[in-house]
């Protein structure tokens, strides 16, 4: 469907300035999607500080925003943001990555019903995802924009929940999409489907799954056996699909006390899957095996205790790193992969997400703090922390090469970490 949107586009900068600032080399080093270029918040940084001083690390710059917890997309040397532009629009902002500078303003539609309650804000939750030389987006009332920044255009656009019926959860949509070859997929957890795959930019439905209960995590891309397979974690059950043909491969029923299941799903090489349900819910650790042409889904434990999945969960080696908790405290905490045993937990940050990069932790929290520190099996290490922000529900920095962006509510600036 061919987008005729009531935009406003404005030119702030001539685009060829900024690509005469772009290094060949350094081209090479995205952020495309929510997650990484791995999507499991592994970030290709090198040099890191091992310690900041009274000057570092260096804001490089700051801008103001309007409201919104979507992270950053990063893409050769543009930053892309959205947020809530006003009661009945929402913006998509390209910005110079080096100087901050705004390169345009993309509006679009998106009023909000009764349906949705903003207690906690009604921004856009979800990133944007880089495919192809297009942007795609989705906002907190399920509009889906497909822009291509360089002709400026919105290639087409439609709603998730109008349209498709994806059940709209009272805090807005907020699961990112994720990419398969030349399709961008969704989690709409309705009575039509679970997942939804579109061709871009045709805007083609590929196919739709199996249904589910829609959530607030986002799907991830995993490999069983040579199989890649679409995971999604819905409030019921999460589902594996073929990303080809979205086909179901396999289930594991499961629910949390609250069905507010928040963080991604976290894949490791060992077939082990984990599901964190955050707050008051159960954790599930799956393993996911393959044997006579049919895959299979089995708990390998589960804990009420880990409290993992209040900001997204990150693995290294055999151990699961992140921030934990519940509506009266929050903790970072590392916890074995194999037998779910709590490794330790530590106290001294809001709630938080994090990034890891050259070995290290770049942590930011409720509080306003940015850390680096070093979690290990064996404890955590602050190496220094610095409060740069207000307070606010954290989103998770992109780090490229050295620079961490980071987005808060009304906020997104640039930080230098070597």
């Amino acid at each position: 469907m061919n987008a005729t949107l009531g935009l406003v586009v404005r030119y702030r900068l001539a685009l060829s300035v900024l690509v005469a600032c772009v290094a060949t080399a350094a081209v090479q080093a995205q952020w495309p999607q929510f997650g990484g270029p791995t999507r499991d918040f592994h970030a290709k940084a090198g040099d890191l500080s091992d310690e900041w001083d009274e000057d570092t690390p260096q804001v490089v710059w700051r801008e103001d925003v309007r409201a919104g917890p979507s992270s950053v997309l990063f893409h050769d040397d543009i930053i892309y943001v959205m947020d809530r532009f006003n009661i009945a629009e929402e913006s998509l902002y390209p910005r110079n990555a080096i100087s901050g500078d705004r390169l345009m303003t993309l509006r679009y539609p998106s009023p909000i019903s009764e349906t949705f309650d903003t207690t906690f804000g009604a921004g856009p939750a979800a990133t944007p995802l880089w495919l192809n030389g297009m942007v795609h987006t989705v906002g907190f009332t399920g509009k889906v924009q497909c822009f291509h920044p360089d002709s400026r255009k919105v290639l087409w656009y439609t709603d998730l929940f109008d349209v498709y019926a994806a059940t709209p959860l009272k805090r807005g949509y907020a699961s990112s999409p994720i990419a398969y070859k030349n399709s961008v997929i969704f989690q709409i957890g309705g009575p039509v489907a679970g997942l939804i795959s579109f061709e871009t930019p045709s805007a083609k439905v590929n196919w739709v799954s199996p249904i589910f209960q829609n959530s607030y995590s986002s799907p991830i891309l995993i490999r069983v056996d040579g199989q890649e397979q679409i995971v999604a974690m819905g409030a019921d059950r999460t589902s594996a699909v073929d990303p080809a043909n979205g086909n179901e491969l396999w289930t594991f029923d499961h629910k949390n006390g609250h069905y507010s299941y928040l963080s991604m799903p976290v894949w490791g090489d060992d077939g082990l899957l984990f599901l964190p349900a955050g707050g008051k819910g159960t954790s599930h650790m799956v393993k996911v095996t393959h044997q006579g042409g049919a895959f299979d889904a089995k708990q390998a434990w589960s804990s009420t205790t880990d409290r993992l999945g209040y900001g997204n969960v990150i693995r290294v080696g055999d151990y699961l790193y992140g921030a934990g908790g519940n509506d009266d405290a929050s903790f970072i905490t590392a916890v074995n992969a194999k037998t779910g045993k709590d490794a330790w937990r530590e106290k001294g940050f809001g709630r938080a997400a994090m990034v890891y990069g050259d070995g290290k932790f770049i942590i930011r929290d409720s509080d306003g703090t940015l850390a680096l520190a070093t979690l290990t099996p064996e404890k955590m290490t602050v190496h220094s922390r610095k409060k740069l922000l207000e307070p606010g529900l954290p989103s998770v920095p992109t780090l490229v090469r050295r620079k961490a962006y980071i987005r808060h509510d009304k906020t997104v600036m640039a930080v230098d970490l070597r």
